[in-house]
């Protein structure tokens, strides 16, 4: 789909500011339960603001021709809201039972937007959509799953038709930062504290992967990959000031992007 990175992150923060007002600190303790690292003071909406880089990468693989889109384990909405802005049909996937009541009008004012709700867990055997999708997209949902991916795996090959992708985005292990705190003697997964902190299920950071592994979930899924992307979102980089900052750090992003925070994979069911 050919937009701008302008018009896209007008269009995707109008859906931030949309849902900003809805976000009260009874709900995020309540989802910092079972992960301390979502605890205030962690600004919810600072990273809603920043993720449009990431899905901005995502809009690069969406084909032309694409009319509907489901994005597993949606959450706040704002992708979706966006999207359906941009004239498409927009399904999202949310298991409503690890939510209390408190979220209850963010899902309405989602759904009031155009935007389908289903209530269906993509880990279990009770995820059975209907139909299939032309797009699917996966974002900063696998890291949170401590289990085997083959379930998971199988439930999301379902829903796409033939011609249909799947863009999947995780955390990458393998980021700069990552592997200099690692080197100073700081695991570069979820620090022990957190887990410590929360309750039992720990719905942090499980695992992170590679692009290596990335592409390994597409291979046991059949899906040849059409694209690939490395995204640094939550620091600016990509400028003369910091350059002039941090130039050694620039330049490894610059030349290595598999040092990037964030990996991206798309592939298409043929």
């Amino acid at each position: 789909m050919k937009i701008s990175f302008q018009e896209f992150d007008a269009i995707y923060q109008r859906q931030v500011d949309l849902v900003a007002p809805l976000w009260s600190a009874q709900m995020q303790e309540e989802i910092a339960k079972h992960n301390r690292g979502w605890a205030a003071p962690y600004d919810f909406i600072n990273y809603l603001r920043r993720s449009n880089l990431r899905y901005y990468e995502l809009i690069q693989d969406l084909p032309d021709g694409a009319k509907t889109v489901c994005d597993v384990g949606g959450f706040w909405g704002v992708l979706p809201l966006a999207l359906t802005e941009m004239g498409l049909q927009v399904t999202m996937t949310e298991a409503k039972k690890y939510y209390s009541g408190s979220f209850d009008p963010l899902f309405q004012l989602i759904e009031s937007k155009g935007v389908r709700i289903l209530d269906m867990d993509p880990f279990e055997d009770t995820f059975a959509p209907s139909e299939k999708f032309d797009f699917v997209c996966i974002m900063a949902v696998l890291e949170h799953y401590p289990h085997s991916l083959k379930f998971f795996l199988n439930n999301v090959h379902g829903i796409l038709n033939k011609g249909s992708r799947l863009f999947i985005e995780v955390p990458n292990i393998a980021y700069l930062n990552k592997r200099v705190r690692f080197l100073l003697g700081v695991s570069p997964i979820t620090d022990l504290q957190s887990i410590y902190d929360s309750a039992i299920p720990f719905t942090g950071h499980h695992h992170e992967y590679t692009m290596k592994e990335l592409r390994l979930l597409f291979h046991w899924m059949n899906l040849p990959i059409v694209g690939e992307h490395y995204i640094n979102y939550s620091t600016s980089w990509n400028n003369l000031g910091y350059f002039l900052k941090r130039p050694i750090n620039f330049l490894i992003f610059w030349l290595f992007p598999t040092t990037r925070e964030i990996i991206g994979v798309c592939g298409e069911k043929r």
